[in-house]
């Protein structure tokens, strides 16, 4: 199991190397993401403008994940979803650098 802190911080180092692009003229931001199971490996990430999230984006994440945790040849699952707090100034964001 990936403890949520070191996820987060992980999450952050690959969103700040590869931006997220957006959909339609929106952008996603992308808040944190939490392992919510553990066979096959569950995750669950919590953004801003869940539309706007291309699916190679997902895919990045997943590559990314794979990559770090050695889940090399086990399937992983990506729960995208929609935050549903309105107010996101108190919580520390993860927001990709402008380009």
């Amino acid at each position: 199991r990936a403890p949520t802190s070191g996820l987060n911080n992980n999450l952050q180092d690959w969103v700040n190397r590869r931006p997220p692009h957006g959909i339609r003229g929106r952008h996603p931001k992308i808040l944190y993401m939490t392992q919510v199971g553990v066979q096959p490996p569950t995750f669950a990430l919590f953004v801003k403008n869940r539309d706007a999230l291309h699916f190679s984006y997902e895919r990045y994440l997943i590559n990314q994940m794979r990559e770090t945790y050695g889940f090399t040849g086990t399937p992983i699952r990506l729960h995208v979803r929609e935050s549903r707090r309105r107010d996101y100034s108190d919580r520390p964001v993860i927001d990709a650098p402008n380009h």
